[in-house]
């Protein structure tokens, strides 16, 4: 009877330890959760939310050897840790990073220019305006690109870690010139394209 009393005392004070374990640990959560911005009464009953009902632990713990008992509470509380440092982090990185803006359309406006030098370089010019924008038709970038008809021009911008390519190329179809634009990125799956026919004149001027 003894042994019995000693072992539903031991079991009852693993419980009790493993529940002060994982409240601490909600409490570690919403407090992260706060200094990210959320509200104290919302970041708790996230908290809660993500860890889920722990009283359910603790009662397998009571049913459980005291040896038992305290490698789940080392798994459990190990576990329990992971899963809600991981849940901060995607909510930062969810909720307070902000949207990058990333393009969504291209246009293409194009006109044949004179060579600079016709008796050297009687080449046909083409310049291609670029327009580039976002999901909200905002402007991201108007790139101008000046190409020698039948040849493939191109242009970056951004930086290494998300870089935009646009290029060119054109080609005289009968009394037509055409011209393609294309766009890529090294961080995502845009992939745009645009085509117009080249009109006489000067368009605009390169700078």
């Amino acid at each position: 009877m003894g042994e019995m009393t000693d072992a539903g005392n031991a079991a009852s004070g693993a419980a009790s330890e493993i529940r002060e374990e994982l409240e601490l640990h909600v409490a570690q959560c919403a407090a992260e959760l706060e200094r990210s911005g959320m509200p104290r009464v919302e970041a708790i009953a996230e908290a809660h939310r993500r860890f889920g009902d722990f009283d359910s632990h603790v009662e397998a713990c009571r049913r459980e050897a005291p040896e038992e008992q305290m490698r789940r509470n080392v798994l459990i509380v190990a576990a329990a840790t992971v899963a809600l440092l991981l849940g901060v982090a995607v909510w930062i990185v969810t909720s307070l990073v902000p949207e990058v803006a990333r393009p969504a359309a291209m246009s293409l406006d194009a006109h044949l220019v004179p060579a600079p030098d016709p008796d050297s370089d009687p080449s046909e010019l083409v310049m291609a305006q670029i327009r580039i924008t976002d999901s909200s038709d905002a402007v991201l970038s108007a790139p101008r690109i000046l190409a020698k008809v039948g040849e493939a021009a191109s242009i970056q911008f951004g930086s290494d870690a998300s870089m935009t390519e646009v290029r060119v190329t054109s080609r005289r179809d009968g009394a037509a010139v055409v011209v393609d634009a294309e766009l890529t990125r090294t961080d995502g799956p845009e992939r745009l394209s645009a085509r117009a026919n080249a009109k006489d004149g000067p368009g605009p001027v390169a700078r």
